[in-house]
């Protein structure tokens, strides 16, 4: 019973992230990137492409190196284990953001213990309250339900900083020191330089927590990731290759402003600004104003967030998602600055009553959100709108061919849409797609017409 006591506070916060991702969870569209993504890892799966040269159409990026291919592996595990249906993704995200949640919350509970914080009776709604201003930032939730690659690299930077924490409360230190390094490269191996931010947890905890020892540890997990990281340079050929092609590619071009350039490097303070916002707001609203304190922990995670932040100034590419794996120590910062005026809050008759009632009306809520939402349309609408009324004909033809728009040229989410539902790649072929709203004239007296959709047809050369 004592067990069921401490874990409800944590089951709590894990069925409110099932509540906020259901309404598009159990939908049907997704961000182009991330079906990119789910594409090349499907493809994976069925033998088309290898961990070092993803494959991800037949005319466009044969081999992919647009990006490391992490995540690519590890999605192609769920395609290997559930098959091609058009939820895999959806679920291998939801997972490993629910993975993130629950390490940074432990990771938050080492900390606790290594600095002896006061008042241990209070850590369970401490770390609970983490865990709830990590949810309420709102990319989190987008990142989660549309695949992108920062949900991996962001389960990884967290695993590593809880592998780091907990090496200084563990014996066998120097095995958490190298686990921490370890992660560390495959954030890296997620989504590039962006997941090496970690490295900086050891010298901190000397500085800010005044801890001992952590020069020896930094060694063993500095060491692991160089060692790991140097031995694929030097050995393996495709990966060496896939690296420095993706480093030059997308990191350098990104740096010196030749690819994906912003009209400014601070143009990611805003979008900053527009996700810390929400936690900070919700924080004030349940402190009533009051009891905010400057804490150690609170500084030493905001320092950490800092470290993750500061260097995405560097590139001129920017995008708000590229803020994710910094985004949950803002959000510790925030809890341990507030919580004690929080914790007053709740001890409230009417927050008591809310929260005994909660449980039972989130799962209720999950339920039927998920009866009222699914199937509905929530992204990709003008490729759904094509394809639904003949999805079933369609699939028939779900193979790996080479089509030729009729009528117009395919934008990036059109290769991403068709490539994910149909294994299709745009270019010269045997087969036709034509949009039936733009006039295209007699294709007849050449081709026959296999599937009629309304929206689209689709032709084969007689």
């Amino acid at each position: 019973m004592k067990k069921l006591k401490i874990l409800k506070p944590y089951f709590f916060i894990f069925l409110l992230f099932i509540l906020i991702v259901t309404p598009y969870g159990v939908g049907r569209g997704i961000f182009f990137d991330g079906l990119t993504y789910s594409s090349i890892s499907r493809n994976l799966a069925e033998g088309v492409g290898t961990f070092w040269k993803p494959h991800y159409t037949k005319t466009v990026f044969n081999e992919f190196y647009e990006n490391l291919p992490l995540q690519f592996f590890l999605q192609s595990l769920f395609f290997r284990l559930f098959g091609d249906r058009i939820w895999v993704e959806r679920v291998y995200g939801i997972l490993i953001m629910l993975f993130s949640i629950l390490f940074f919350i432990l990771t938050l509970k080492e900390l606790e213990i290594l600095i002896s914080f006061p008042e241990p009776e209070k850590r369970d709604f401490r770390l609970s309250w983490a865990g709830f201003l990590f949810i309420a930032l709102p990319v989190i939730m987008y990142s989660a339900l549309n695949n992108l690659l920062e949900n991996t690299m962001t389960f990884f930077v967290i695993l590593s900083c809880y592998f780091a924490i907990k090496s200084f409360n563990a014996k066998t230190y120097f095995i958490f020191s190298i686990l921490s390094g370890i992660s560390i490269f495959l954030a890296f191996l997620s989504k590039s330089v962006p997941g090496i931010f970690p490295l900086i947890i050891y010298p901190l905890t000397g500085i800010v927590l005044k801890t001992k020892g952590w020069f020896k540890r930094i060694l063993y997990q500095f060491g692991s990731f160089i060692i790991i990281l140097g031995f694929i340079l030097i050995f393996i050929e495709d990966g060496r290759y896939c690296i420095f092609t993706h480093l030059k590619e997308q990191v350098f071009a990104s740096v010196t402003g030749t690819r994906g350039v912003s009209k400014s490097r601070f143009n990611i303070i805003i979008p900053f600004i527009q996700e810390t916002i929400s936690p900070f707001i919700i924080a004030l609203i349940f402190s009533r104003f009051k009891n905010w304190k400057l804490r150690e922990i609170s500084l030493f995670l905001l320092i950490i967030g800092l470290c993750g932040f500061l260097p995405l100034m560097v590139s001129q590419k920017v995008a708000r998602r590229y803020l994710i794996p910094c985004l949950p120590f803002f959000a510790g910062f925030i809890a341990y600055s507030s919580y004690d005026g929080v914790y007053e809050s709740f001890k409230n008759k009417i927050f008591k009553f809310l929260y005994k009632i909660s449980i039972l009306l989130i799962i209720f809520s999950i339920i039927i959100l998920s009866i009222t939402s699914f199937g509905k349309v929530r992204k990709n609408k003008k490729q759904w709108n094509e394809v639904l009324s003949c999805w079933e004909k369609l699939q028939r033809y779900k193979q790996r061919i080479v089509v030729k728009p009729v009528n117009f040229e395919p934008n990036w989410e059109d290769h991403a849409f068709y490539q994910r539902y149909f294994k299709w790649s745009f270019g010269e072929g045997e087969y036709l797609l034509e949009r039936v709203d733009i006039p295209s004239g007699v294709l007849s007296d050449k081709y026959q017409i296999l599937v009629d959709g309304g929206k689209i047809r689709l032709w084969m050369k007689k």
